[in-house]
């Protein structure tokens, strides 16, 4: 990997002091290491106390805020760390490998906030952008994800959110206003392209992302890139290199990743036997599925609870 293709934020002291965030996910309810829903719609928080090791995973389009420890992100040949110092942008679902960082002294707290599309356009109009970039205008930016630094302000606005999560009364009154106020502050900042491209209809970036959807609301469906691009409006050979530059994959890797991922969360979460789980998400043979899965996981199916980030549900 060149030092041209690895893009590696560094991890420079916080400009505050370190919060007491795993008493809050006590106070929160959430008394064990996971991935939770939170009372408001659009909100997730995670925290984890604990290391887990670089394995497969796929992220959803929103931002990423870690309030606490750090994550490290591997997409095709490039490399992303975010901590309590960066946060992470994602304009695209993308199918890629994680690593957590985390420690009892020190547990990995963050929250995901899913993007608000009439809210995006709203705030987009109220914002102008402080840059003139193109979709095309940076590494990450290409791969509809962008690592950006923590200003004071999104720091002390994602505490806000965070703190306000504690009582029902004040989530109900002002958690609504606070995710507004730090989708604001991500537009604010020096690198908002990639959230900026999610508001561009005709732009590639809305493109894939209209495509995406329609594999995740129904994978089991057969596609091949011919049937995609011909949806996308846009030659087989053109919709191959504008997917694979903006997810870092090919489309029929990105599917492959995404249906052992349902998978793996149908016998994790709903307790479904391994053959069933490989038709549902539209294996014919098991035996494929079986390999597949080993080889992706580093498990067998039999052995999905063991994988790392099986407490998620896909």
């Amino acid at each position: 990997m060149t030092a041209h293709n690895r893009v590696l934020m560094d991890s420079s002291p916080a400009k505050t002091p370190a919060r007491p965030a795993a008493q809050i996910a006590g106070r929160l309810g959430f008394d064990r290491p996971g991935y939770f829903e939170t009372p408001l719609p659009g909100v997730k928080f995670f925290w984890a106390d604990e290391p887990v090791p670089r394995a497969p995973l796929l992220y959803d389009s929103g931002l990423v805020i870690i309030l606490q420890g750090g994550k490290t992100i591997f997409v095709d040949d490039k490399v992303f760390a975010y901590d309590r110092d960066h946060y992470l942008v994602l304009g695209l679902p993308l199918a890629l490998e994680c690593e957590t960082r985390a420690s009892r002294e020190e547990p990995l707290v963050g929250l995901f906030i899913d993007v608000d599309l009439p809210m995006l356009f709203e705030l987009s109009a109220m914002t102008p952008a402080r840059e003139r970039a193109s979709e095309e205008s940076s590494v990450s930016g290409a791969l509809g994800i962008e690592p950006v630094r923590l200003s004071d302000a999104m720091r002390d606005s994602a505490w806000r959110l965070l703190t306000c999560l504690r009582d029902p009364d004040e989530t109900a009154a002002l958690g609504p206003a606070m995710v507004r106020e730090v989708l604001f502050r991500a537009l604010q900042g020096d690198h908002s392209h990639v959230l900026r491209s999610m508001t561009r209809p005709d732009g590639r970036c809305a493109t894939i992302a209209r495509i995406l959807r329609g594999v995740q609301a129904d994978v089991a469906t057969k596609r091949s890139v011919a049937d995609m691009a011909r949806e996308a409006g846009m030659s087989e050979a053109g919709f191959y290199r504008a997917f694979r530059t903006a997810t870092g994959s090919s489309p029929l890797q990105y599917i492959k990743s995404l249906r052992l991922t349902r998978a793996r969360s149908l016998i994790v979460h709903d307790n479904m036997q391994a053959k069933a789980a490989a038709a549902a998400v539209g294996y014919e043979s098991s035996s494929q599925f079986s390999r597949e899965f080993k080889a992706y996981f580093g498990v067998t199916a039999a052995q999905a609870r063991e994988s790392a980030y099986a407490f998620i549900k896909s």
